[in-house]
C-alpha cells in the first residue's frame, strides 16, 4: 500500500463509502486516487476491523437457521417462516404458502418447466401466487389427481391455475392419484399421453412439493385411501412420510407397499433428476417426514417454519443454531 494512506485516509474514504454513500469511483474522483485504491483501502480496513459490519435482523427472520439447515442438509436454499399456527396444519400451509409464492415470484425466470404436486399448501402458493407473463414456461403435473369430492384440491385445477397466473402453458396428468390395483397402475403409466407428460416433467427444473405425513389428519387421510389396513402396512414398513405419494423409511428410503404400487405419478428416481426440488411443509406434525424427506434428498430447497426448522438442525448433530426460536417469541 502506498505511503500517503494513513489510518486518516482510511477512516475518511470509509465515512464516505459507507457512511455518505459515495461509490467507489466518486470517493477516487473527489480525493484524486484510483478507484483500484480506494477498493484496496476499503479491503484493508474490513481485515484490520477498521470497519465492523453489523446486520440488524428484524423480529421474524431468521438466517442464522436458514443457514444452518443449508449447510447441515447440503441445501441449496432453505427458507424459515415464523409460524403462529404450529399445531394446525391448515395455520401451517396458509404461512408457508404465502411464502412459497414469493419464492417462486423471486426464483422464476423465461422458459422454466416447473414440476407441480398437489396438495394442501400447494394450493395455498397457487392462491398467494400474483398474475404476471413469463415467456415461454410450462407447468406440468407430476401426480395424478384426488377424489372427486375433493375438487378445491384437485391437481388438474391447480396446475392450470398456476400455469395460467405465470402466463404459460400447463400440461395435465389425466390419471388418478391412486388406481384400485398394480395392474391399472401400470396401464396408466403405459400410456402415451401420460408418458408425454412424465417425459416433460423429467425436463424439469424446478419442482414445487409437499411432504405428507402418515395420519388420518394428512390429505390421503382425508381422501379415505389411508385405511387400517393400507396405515398399518405402512407402518410395519417403517414409513413416516411421503413425496409425491412415494412413502418413505427415517432415512430417506423408500419402502415397497401395496399402496405406492397403485400410486400414479412421476417415478421417484426422476425427481431426483430435477436440479431444484422445492420441499414446502411445516408443523408439528410433519417434522419426522420432512426429516426423512431431507435424508432422502426427495427436496433440496425447504421452506418450513421456524419451530420445524430448529429441530431440524437440533437434530442433525445435538446442538442448537445461534439463533434460538425464542427469539419470535
Amino acid at each position: 500500500m502506498d505511503s500517503y494512506v494513513t489510518p486518516r485516509l482510511i477512516v475518511k474514504i470509509c465515512k464516505q463509502y459507507f457512511e455518505d454513500g459515495l461509490t467507489q469511483q466518486e470517493i477516487a474522483d473527489t480525493m484524486r486516487i484510483s478507484r483500484s485504491t480506494v477498493s484496496r483501502i476499503l479491503s484493508k480496513a474490513r481485515d484490520e476491523q477498521t470497519i465492523r459490519i453489523s446486520i440488524e435482523v428484524p423480529a421474524g427472520l431468521f438466517p442464522e437457521l436458514e443457514r444452518a439447515l443449508e449447510h447441515k442438509f447440503d441445501l441449496v436454499e432453505a427458507v424459515v417462516v415464523e409460524t403462529f399456527n404450529y399445531d394446525s396444519p391448515f395455520g401451517v400451509a396458509r404461512e408457508l404458502g404465502e411464502v412459497a409464492a414469493s419464492y417462486l415470484e423471486r426464483t422464476i425466470r423465461p422458459r422454466d418447466i416447473i414440476g407441480f404436486a398437489w396438495g394442501t399448501t400447494m394450493k395455498s402458493l397457487v392462491d398467494n401466487l400474483r398474475s404476471k407473463t413469463v415467456p415461454d414456461v410450462q407447468v406440468v403435473q407430476l401426480n395424478g389427481g384426488l377424489t372427486p369430492h375433493m375438487t378445491d384440491l384437485h391437481a388438474t385445477a391447480l396446475t392450470r391455475d398456476m400455469a395460467a397466473r405465470l402466463g404459460g402453458e400447463c400440461y395435465i396428468l389425466q390419471a388418478p392419484g391412486v388406481v384400485d390395483d398394480p395392474h391399472t397402475q401400470q396401464m396408466f403409466m403405459a400410456d402415451p399421453q401420460v408418458a408425454q407428460v412424465f417425459e416433460l416433467a423429467a425436463q424439469a427444473n424446478l419442482a414445487f412439493i409437499g411432504v405428507g405425513n402418515i395420519s388420518a389428519e394428512s390429505l390421503w387421510g382425508r381422501a379415505g385411501l389411508l385405511t387400517e389396513e393400507v396405515t398399518s402396512e405402512l407402518k410395519s414398513l417403517g414409513a413416516v412420510g411421503d413425496v409425491m405419494s412415494r412413502y418413505f423409511d427415517k432415512d430417506g428410503v423408500l419402502v415397497h407397499s401395496s399402496l405406492c404400487r397403485r400410486v400414479v405419478g412421476l417415478p421417484i428416481e426422476r425427481l431426483h433428476l430435477i436440479p431444484r426440488r422445492v420441499g414446502v411443509a411445516g408443523g408439528e406434525n410433519k417434522f419426522e417426514a420432512i426429516l426423512a424427506a431431507l435424508r432422502g434428498e426427495y427436496v433440496n430447497i425447504l421452506i418450513t417454519d421456524h419451530l420445524t426448522a430448529q429441530k431440524l438442525v437440533d437434530s442433525s448433530n445435538g446442538a442448537s443454531t445461534d439463533q434460538s426460536i425464542e427469539s419470535a417469541e
